[in-house]
């Protein structure tokens, strides 16, 4: 497993801060230049990466990206700087479901809230003929 001593440069970019290592990459908070919108970018691990997980991670990217859903993360960006594949997407910072399952106590009502939004986003991607395999409370993100 690597490490990243310092973040990728990314033209039109500036990373802000490291949220850390993925699967198959690392995550960073940016800005985006132009219209000094926040933004996350999910750069592939230079070290880790075969052609199979960089064609992966670009169908990967591709799919998300024709999705349209309030309850889908947009994807802005998929792109490269030299040999590392990247993806920009919408930054979104009500942290994970993981961790709003970690506080004492969550109302009922407010959690069947959470898996109805999740519900309606999973229809939506089934219903355009895509199935997410690696759906895990660490990956569901809120706004």
């Amino acid at each position: 497993m690597s490490k990243v001593s310092e973040p990728p440069r990314i033209p039109g970019y500036e990373v802000t801060r490291s949220l850390g290592k993925g699967s198959i990459g690392f995550l960073f908070e940016a800005i985006q230049t132009s219209t000094e919108r926040r933004v996350l970018l999910k750069v592939l691990d230079e070290i880790e990466t075969s052609s199979e997980i960089e064609a992966r991670f670009y169908r990967g990217a591709e799919i998300i990206a024709r999705l349209s859903h309030p309850n889908i993360a947009q994807v802005y960006e998929i792109d490269r700087v030299g040999r590392r594949p990247y993806l920009v997407m919408e930054h979104l910072d009500g942290g994970s479901l993981s961790f709003r399952m970690t506080k004492a106590h969550t109302d009922e009502s407010v959690a069947a809230g959470w898996v109805g939004s999740l519900a309606e986003a999973i229809h939506h991607a089934h219903s355009s003929g895509i199935i997410h395999r690696d759906l895990k409370p660490s990956g569901v993100l809120f706004s």
